[in-house]
């Protein structure tokens, strides 16, 4: 009788102190060792769920592509203490368990609300935006003020004046929203147009949510192929990213500078793709994306970076254990793929076979990076291209490119 009061009595007890503090206790449950990008388990299952209890809105899917990559980067950037690699491993693992801990003895504050709408949120104000175009990397009063307002609209950014790839990639996906705007990061009078009007009447539904599909061009620019793929991707509206050899580019700046002023994403792929010499050293490996790095500043302006790269020939591997830690610590984020055309695999494959590639390596994901080429001899890949689109519009994907 003693033992069942005690036990009404600690059930009672914990009633009260739930009511109290209006919140469930957190449990987290983290993975403890290094998680890899595109690993797929219920470890990254788990890693998703803690993200999402701290407000970050992502897909519970089990694996780890560039949406949890981005959520894990954000995160990171919020703690000087962590590398900002967008990869998971016992540092973070620390810092985020220390972080959950602390929400749930914070009644109804996730870190993303504590830290962006109360510590962070700019004081009550005139709204001010800009009446004129911002350029990308500038600095200025007025992009504070573009990013106050997106701010204001939910939109996690920092107030340091820089219109640099999270302003820009914020200012996207706001235009994405609109299907009177041009989807290009660039504000414009008619984006301002616009963020006023979301500003009264509130922010439409992310049409990008869902199914994502990443196209992605290796091995170019080419003057026979690159162009008229650059000429689907507009009829469909569609961003895609480019991982352009230094060499190839150095051939065709004009076509490069294409790419760039529509708007697409712009990646490292080496210089030369010799993997004889590229993995013989991590120096030869090195060396090249620095060379390739150069060539892109000297064609596009030297305010141009990119922290994009894709192995020649992918990343995956013991032996590539050292490259990928020396790319990681020069700052590059690496992105494989886990869904193809097949187009690399024989000097000429038939649009049938590109399109069953395609389908067979693509079923059954929410998340995908599509590996495609761009370079010459690749004729059938331009032809399927529409195909390949329509193909993925049915199954209910959204494009976007891989951004910083």
């Amino acid at each position: 009788m003693k033992t069942k009061f005690r036990f009404s009595i600690l059930l009672l007890a914990f009633f009260l102190v739930f009511s109290y503090t209006g919140s469930t206790v957190y449990a987290a449950r983290l993975p403890g060792g290094n998680l890899s990008y595109m690993q797929r388990g219920s470890s990254v299952k788990e890693l998703q769920s803690a993200l999402n209890k701290l407000g970050y809105k992502i897909s519970a899917d089990g694996i780890y592509g560039p949406g949890t990559r981005s959520a894990v980067l954000a995160f990171q950037k919020k703690h000087s203490s962590l590398k900002n690699d967008g990869l998971y491993g016992p540092s973070t693992r620390a810092v985020m368990e220390k972080t959950l801990s602390d929400i749930s003895k914070k009644p109804h504050k996730s870190e993303e609300a504590s830290h962006d709408k109360e510590k962070d949120k700019p004081k009550a104000e005139a709204i001010r935006l800009p009446g004129r175009t911002l350029k990308y990397l500038e600095k200025s009063s007025d992009v504070k003020d573009l990013q106050i307002v997106l701010r204001k609209l939910g939109y996690k950014l920092s107030l340091d004046g820089s219109y640099g790839p999270g302003t820009r990639s914020a200012v996207l996906n706001f235009q994405k929203r609109h299907s009177n705007l041009k989807n290009n990061g660039i504000y414009d009078i008619n984006t301002r147009t616009a963020l006023l009007e979301s500003l009264k009447n509130g922010l439409p539904s992310d049409t990008a949510k869902g199914k994502i599909a990443y196209l992605t061009f290796d091995d170019g620019p080419s003057k026979t192929n690159t162009p008229k793929i650059l000429k689907i991707l507009d009829d469909y509206n569609i961003k895609a990213t480019f991982f352009v050899l230094g060499s190839m580019a150095e051939k065709q700046p004009s076509i490069l500078k294409t790419i760039h002023e529509k708007g697409h994403s712009i990646g490292n792929h080496s210089y030369s793709h010799r993997y004889d010499y590229l993995y013989s050293k991590v120096n030869n490996f090195l060396g090249e994306l620095d060379k390739t790095d150069r060539v892109l500043k000297n064609i596009l302006g030297k305010d141009f970076n990119t922290t994009l790269l894709r192995f020649p020939g992918g990343s995956s591997g013991n032996n590539k254990a050292n490259f990928r830690k020396a790319a990681m610590d020069k700052g590059y984020r690496n992105y494989d793929w886990n869904a193809l055309n097949g187009d690399s695999e024989a000097a000429h494959v038939s649009s049938k076979k590109l399109i069953a590639r395609l389908k067979e390596t693509a079923r059954g994901q929410k998340e995908l990076v599509v590996l495609m080429h761009d370079t010459y001899g690749k004729e059938t890949t331009v032809e399927t291209l529409p195909q390949i689109i329509e193909y993925l519009k049915a199954q209910g994907y959204e494009f976007r490119a891989l951004n910083e």
